[in-house]
């Protein structure tokens, strides 16, 4: 794979064989990025040998997005052509005319594409956790030639995360911590893999996750933030679920407790979810109703569930503290 930087696009060679000029086809697909963002993608593929031969991509996507493009397997076929086919993980699917192309996880088992295609239909979760392909193969090599018992991972929180790198464009700052989680899980992955026990650390030292399975960090927001009429004249303690990846429900990376009163959100609990696990602890709503009844009259406020998986969207004005992103979803569940 070879990834060419013209001016206006980029181009993602995945073959220089020479090719006739009447097997050249071009497919454009709606390719869903990290954190739920999405660009568009020209595939050209040669229909004789059905092969992808390269992808050109929009100039205003940043070189890791491009490279994670480059680094998954690609398998361009039709579709009756896939009844007895087996492929490693299909992460996204696209039909175009007669054409299939499957943008495939180039690590895991084998198994039928036709069920692969048709459990994503029906939405049945078979996809797995999505890692990060250059770290993973980075690591790898690592763990190979040093082997280790243990490996020390250093955890920040989202303020933490973007004090340390800087950060000052507010509307990102998201999708660049959704970036880092992703990296602690892709790591994780590797070191179990390895047989290496992964041990996620403060900047100061301290060990995280070594009790229980997340940690808790209050932030109180200067800025009162409305969250929409629904909450009008009601006290709302609301617990939105938040990932790196948004296309399953087994996992989140944090968990938002947002304090609501009068429509406006005037404080908020993240829950930092260790990386090392793919499901979402029972005791982590019991531990913050126990610190809600020190703190709330909880009589007057209720509790609501958004039970759908949420990318990372910071605030606008600060970008200093998570949104629930409630305001283009059906609303939450009343408990």
């Amino acid at each position: 794979m070879e990834i060419i930087d013209n001016l206006n696009h980029y181009k993602i060679v995945f073959s220089h064989e020479s090719v006739l000029i009447g097997n050249l086809k071009s497919l454009q697909v709606h390719f869903k990025l990290i954190n739920g963002r999405f660009t568009t993608l020209k595939v050209t593929i040669d229909r004789g040998l059905k092969k992808v031969l390269y992808i050109v991509a929009p100039k205003n996507l940043s070189e890791d997005d491009v490279q994670e493009i480059g680094l998954q397997e690609w398998i361009v076929e039709h579709y009756t052509g896939l009844q007895d086919r087996s492929v490693k993980p299909v992460l996204q699917y696209f039909i175009v005319g007669e054409w299939t192309l499957l943008c495939c996880f180039p690590y895991g088992d084998l198994s039928s594409a036709r069920i692969q295609i048709r459990n994503m239909t029906e939405e049945l979760q078979n996809v797995p956790l999505k890692p990060d392909l250059a770290i993973y193969e980075d690591m790898s090599y690592l763990f190979k030639n040093d082997p280790a018992n243990v490996a020390s991972i250093e955890f920040y929180t989202f303020n933490e995360f973007i004090s340390y790198n800087e950060l000052s464009n507010e509307t990102d700052n998201g999708t660049h911590y959704a970036q880092f989680y992703r990296r602690l899980r892709t790591i994780s992955q590797v070191a179990i893999a390895h047989k290496v026990s992964p041990t996620f650390v403060r900047k100061n030292g301290q060990p995280l996750f070594f009790e229980k399975e997340h940690f808790i960090e209050r932030v109180q927001i200067s800025k009162r933030t409305y969250l929409g009429s629904e909450f009008d004249n009601k006290y709302v303690i609301l617990c939105s679920f938040h990932s790196h990846d948004v296309h399953q429900t087994q996992h989140a990376d944090v968990v938002l407790y947002s304090i609501i009163s009068d429509g406006y959100m005037f404080e908020q609990y993240m829950v930092y979810l260790n990386p090392e696990i793919t499901y979402i602890p029972a005791e982590v709503n019991a531990d913050l109703i126990d610190h809600f009844k020190t703190i709330l009259d909880l009589e007057k406020y209720e509790m609501r569930l958004s039970f759908k998986i949420n990318s990372f969207q910071a605030s606008r004005e600060t970008g200093t503290y998570l949104l629930p992103q409630i305001l283009n979803q059906s609303g939450g569940e009343v408990l």
